[in-house]
């Protein structure tokens, strides 16, 4: 969903506001962060470190799942961002 969002804007602003954006943000370091994290946390998880449990239907009560999740998808948006600059830089649009 983050990368049919961020296609969309930039099909529809300017190439060089999304692209500013993209470096203002320092959206590709985050994207290495979030995979740093991910990779870390799941390690940690599998050394059989884990988060305390919750109640069964709480918010917290997935563990290390929800977070790896998050940090799952961060990585997917910031990733179809970058391949959808790419694209429109070095294609146009269609």
């Amino acid at each position: 969903a983050g990368g049919t969002a961020i296609g969309l804007v930039a099909i529809t602003s300017s190439m060089e506001l999304i692209y500013s954006l993209y470096k203002r943000w320092n959206a590709a370091t985050w994207e290495k962060i979030s995979v740093l994290i991910f990779i870390v946390l799941a390690a940690i998880t599998l050394i059989g470190i884990e988060f305390p449990h919750g109640e069964l239907g709480g918010l917290v009560s997935g563990g290390a799942i929800p977070v790896l999740n998050i940090l799952v998808a961060v990585k997917v948006a910031l990733g179809s961002w970058a391949v959808i600059l790419l694209f429109i830089r070095y294609r146009g649009l269609l």
